[in-house]
């Protein structure tokens, strides 16, 4: 993983003590979460994207608060970003790299325990698999 922001913390996920930026915290990003999970309302498609803040939660995942932008119908969008994919066909061209890397950069997959609240382990895609 490549660090770019020199304050760092020890952080634990599921039993595992995981070293994480403090980029993440107090920063709005873009999450995706299983349809099934998310509770602000009802959206087509397998998953809801929505933006929200991001903020520690005890000693275990970042909790996703002021949540907004909901939407649905974005299966797609999120396959796309997640597969590190380049080619759009609908346009016929191929994204730069450094383009698809900053869009999935930014993607982050949340869930929820049914608690009415919206979480994230805090790594992207982008940080486990393409650096």
């Amino acid at each position: 993983m490549k660090i770019t922001n020199t304050e760092l913390n020890v952080v634990r996920f599921a039993s595992e003590d995981v070293i994480a930026t403090s980029g993440l915290v107090g920063s709005v990003w873009t999450f995706y979460i299983p349809a099934s999970q998310y509770t602000g309302g009802s959206y087509s498609g397998n998953y809801v994207e929505f933006n929200g803040t991001v903020y520690p939660y005890g000693s275990g995942p970042y909790e996703i608060t002021d949540i907004y932008g909901a939407k649905g119908g974005v299966d797609e969008d999120r396959d796309f970003l997640m597969s590190g994919g380049t080619y759009i066909p609908e346009l016929g061209i191929t994204l730069p790299s450094t383009v698809a890397d900053n869009l999935a950069k930014s993607v982050y997959d949340a869930y929820s325990y049914g608690d009415g609240r919206y979480y994230t382990n805090g790594a992207s895609y982008y940080e486990m698999y393409r650096q």
